[in-house]
């Protein structure tokens, strides 16, 4: 991976890491009507749950100090924001199979002027006007990303928006400053795109995902489902993870239910009678989990307490170490050959 692309990831990525106010839900009018599949992180709700704050203390070291905010100190440093206090959400869409064409929006606050200050200090940094638009542009013969800051007069919030694609950043602009052509604007939209109260990640795709582009269907619910969408969030400190699955007929939702009830049921039956600590703690997480069927139509919820949730992975995880070092090594025994005669000679 180059450096380019590392800053990119980077100015991406402190999205993640925003400090928490009023949750700032999935805004459809800015999402063009013909997108194929969105993906959305409040980044708020992330950092006000107790989920982030149990992965926050597991991340913390024996010498004392705190992976994750290491992390924020590099990604600070790279990208020139406070990754504590200046984003809000991301969408990542995309409108085409193509996934170089895909958009992201990045909603923050007045800091992303001084990152886009910085930005302009890069060696590779340019501008370049786009439907009458000044973009700006840094790159280089592998890639290039284009970039436009949209603001509405008097308002605090910056919507960043980024593509490597003028046409589809166009587009994307367009629906920005009007939003026309946009999912609000639609009264049957391909996608289904309204996470639910306390969603942190919020994901749909709105056809087959063998057609999503380069997205290979690698088992048979992918290849039997048609429009999914993926909900994770929390509720009074237990974290609920959604998914819907529609299936083009009833018979094809029944097999996609088998399927998964198939799975769950044999991740719950593994292990033996030596480990029973282990097999009970899966047991739990799979009676957590509930599939029900209607029409052509699979759900799935889970939903367990954050605490426990984590506390039963570690457990899972110490158990099975202890598995791997009661395992007896088998030791190596050199094949031995029978002395070598006279006869063996001639």
């Amino acid at each position: 991976m180059n450096k380019l692309t590392c800053v990119t990831l980077a100015f991406l990525f402190t999205v993640a890491l925003a400090r928490p106010s009023p949750a700032d839900g999935l805004q459809k009018n800015r999402v063009p009507a013909a997108a194929r599949w969105l993906v959305h992180l409040d980044v708020e709700a992330l950092k006000s749950s107790q989920l982030y704050k149990t992965i926050r203390e597991q991340s913390a070291t024996k010498d004392g100090t705190n992976e994750i905010d290491a992390a924020i100190a590099q990604i600070q440093a790279t990208a020139g924001l406070d990754p504590l206090a200046d984003f809000k959400s991301a969408t990542l869409y995309c409108t085409t199979k193509a996934p170089e064409k895909c958009v992201a929006l990045l909603s923050g606050n007045e800091k992303i002027d001084e990152a886009v200050a910085r930005l302009k200090t890069m060696a590779n940094y340019r501008t370049e006007v786009v439907v009458g638009r000044s973009m700006h542009v840094w790159g280089d013969e592998h890639e290039t990303w284009h970039a436009y800051v949209f603001r509405k007069d008097g308002a605090a919030e910056r919507v960043v928006a980024v593509s490597q694609s003028t046409d589809e950043l166009a587009r994307g602009i367009a629906v920005l400053e009007s939003g026309s052509d946009s999912l609000s604007g639609v009264r049957q939209p391909a996608l289904q795109a309204s996470p639910s109260s306390g969603s942190i990640l919020f994901a749909s795709a709105g056809e087959a995902l063998n057609e999503l582009g380069e997205i290979e269907p690698v088992s048979a619910v992918a290849k039997l489902a048609r429009r999914v969408v993926l909900d994770v969030g929390e509720d009074r400190g237990a974290l609920y993870t959604h998914v819907d699955l529609d299936a083009r007929t009833p018979q094809d939702a029944q097999r996609i239910q088998q399927v998964i009830q198939g799975a769950v049921a044999l991740a719950a039956l593994a292990g033996d009678d030596e480990h029973a600590a282990a097999k009970a703690k899966l047991h739990d997480l799979a009676d957590a989990l509930r599939v029900t069927l209607s029409d052509n139509r699979v759900n799935v919820d889970f939903r367990y307490d954050v605490k426990g949730l984590f506390d039963d992975l570690k457990a899972l995880g110490e158990l099975h170490e202890k598995s791997d070092g009661d395992k007896p090594h088998k030791k190596h025994h050199e094949k031995k050959h029978p002395p070598k005669s006279d006869e063996d000679d001639k």
